[in-house]
């Protein structure tokens, strides 16, 4: 029995590690800097100059990383900086453009950060919109329209050096054809039943996509139904994160639990070889398993940033 006293220092530095991962937080990929971008999508894909493309943009402040990076020293104090973020437009000739809010940047105040903060210090915010899709030409305004874009979301703080960035998100690719024009300003409301919030019922606006358009009494009026993605997930790769995120931390309070269970086998083991040989075993599959979750979280995280190697800071 006396021999095996030497793994009760390795059971218990086990037992610290595994507490320890317990109660740190899994998500770490995009802290260094306090803003993690969770999702930044561009709907539809292909569009008409005119037609609204929707644009969802979900992120997380980490508040300890945001101002160890993001903090000011006017005077040699300390003052939190504002969250500024805009969405850019690449265009096929390599112009990149500002897209949303057009100049300059939306900016979401420090106070207002302070705020959306809770008791962890974490906000999740939601910067999504809708933006009618414009004409962008090569040159004059008689060139033809370039309907190849690509879309990014990207934040930056103020520091006393000046304007820094903090994040960018990958490159979203869409479609802008010329077609006749619909849906903006000046133009035709468009026959799919995008609506451009004009406050007035254009044609081929309707009711059940617009809210420029009531309901007449008497009148059939059409409903849109659909089911949104509970796991969030547009691919394969986002599938297995969201997944390889699940798995991670259910098993960490198994783990944990796993541990300690091997840890009371061992004690009252009282020298029985079998159930020595069962806590070990324990402890020795518990480790592995945990091991294996980890290695596979971050296989995708290197899976993730060699797909975006090139797309950009």
């Amino acid at each position: 029995m006396f021999r095996y006293k030497k793994l009760a220092p390795l059971f218990f530095t086990l037992v610290v590690i595994a507490t320890g991962l317990f109660y740190a937080d899994p998500v770490l990929a995009g802290r260094a800097e306090g803003v993690e971008i969770n999702r930044f999508d561009v709907q539809p894909r292909t569009v008409n100059v005119g037609q609204n493309l929707n644009f969802t943009l979900n992120v997380t402040v980490y508040k300890t990383e945001f101002d160890r990076y993001c903090t000011v020293l006017p005077g040699g104090g300390l003052v939190g900086s504002d969250l500024y973020w805009m969405v850019g437009e690449i265009l096929s000739d390599g112009r990149n453009l500002n897209f949303h809010p057009g100049t300059g940047n939306n900016r979401v105040t420090y106070s207002q950060l302070t705020q959306r903060f809770d008791s962890n210090g974490v906000a999740r915010i939601d910067f999504s919109f809708s933006k009618a899709a414009v004409s962008r030409q090569s040159g004059s305004a008689n060139t033809p329209n370039l309907p190849n874009r690509k879309f990014y979301a990207e934040f930056s703080c103020n520091r006393a050096t000046g304007a820094v960035p903090i994040t960018r998100s990958s490159d979203e690719s869409v479609t802008v054809n010329a077609g006749s024009g619909c849906g903006g300003p000046g133009q035709p409301g468009c026959s799919d039943g995008t609506c451009n919030n004009n406050g007035i019922c254009d044609a081929g606006e309707i009711s059940a996509t617009c809210g420029d358009c009531p309901v007449a009494p008497g009148a059939t009026q059409s409903f849109l139904f659909s089911i949104p993605n509970p796991l969030q997930a547009n691919n394969l790769v986002e599938l297995i994160d969201v997944l390889a995120t699940w798995l991670f931390n259910i098993a960490i309070p198994i783990t944990v639990a796993m541990i300690v269970y091997a840890g009371i086998i061992f004690l009252i083991s009282k020298g029985e070889p079998a159930k020595i040989t069962q806590a070990k075993n324990i402890l020795l599959y518990a480790v592995v398993g945990f091991a294996i979750i980890l290695i596979g979280k971050g296989f995708i995280t290197l899976i993730e940033s060699v797909l975006n190697l090139g797309a950009g800071s």
